[in-house]
């Protein structure tokens, strides 16, 4: 999950799984795709226009995505990456955004910028954004500075 067409506070496969930090433990220098068997996700967006030039609609969007990923099967070594519904609001990812649409009528352009508002990954405030403590990115248990949001570009709608 994550990326331009899912939950776009993320990066592509970097939501998950659960609220396990196993992929953030490990000490490597670039990120692990990660996987998952099970995926939840919402997504709410209000789109509008706010011009035309040349043919060309000029649009906006205003949006929210909830969701993540775990595996149905339960690993001894890892439980927070198993779906439990007693864990689910912890388990749970929120991003919050806006977006510019280009709609040439045969296909749209997407410019997307969302926050983390929740993130199961974060230690401190039960994963929820501090407003007293507003921080552009966050650091990992293993020292990675990881960033709160995220710039996607897509092209169609995005669900």
């Amino acid at each position: 999950m994550g990326g331009p067409y899912s939950m776009r506070a993320w990066g592509l496969r970097q939501l998950g799984l659960g609220s396990s930090n196993t992929y953030d433990s490990i000490l490597t220098s670039t990120f692990r795709d990660r996987y998952g068997d099970m995926v939840l996700e919402f997504n709410a967006e209000y789109r509008f226009t706010m011009a035309t030039i040349a043919g060309v609609k000029i649009g906006s969007a205003l949006y929210s995505d909830i969701g993540n990923i775990w595996n149905l099967k339960k690993d001894p070594l890892d439980t927070k990456a198993s779906f439990s519904l007693s864990n689910l609001a912890t388990d749970l990812a929120i991003g919050v955004g806006t977006g510019l649409r280009l709609d040439f009528n045969y296909f749209l352009i997407r410019l997307d910028f969302a926050y983390k508002v929740k993130d199961p990954m974060r230690t401190e405030n039960g994963g929820w954004m501090s407003i007293k403590n507003f921080n552009w990115t966050d650091i990992r248990s293993n020292g990675r500075e990881v960033s709160n949001y995220a710039l996607q570009l897509g092209i169609g709608l995005p669900f």
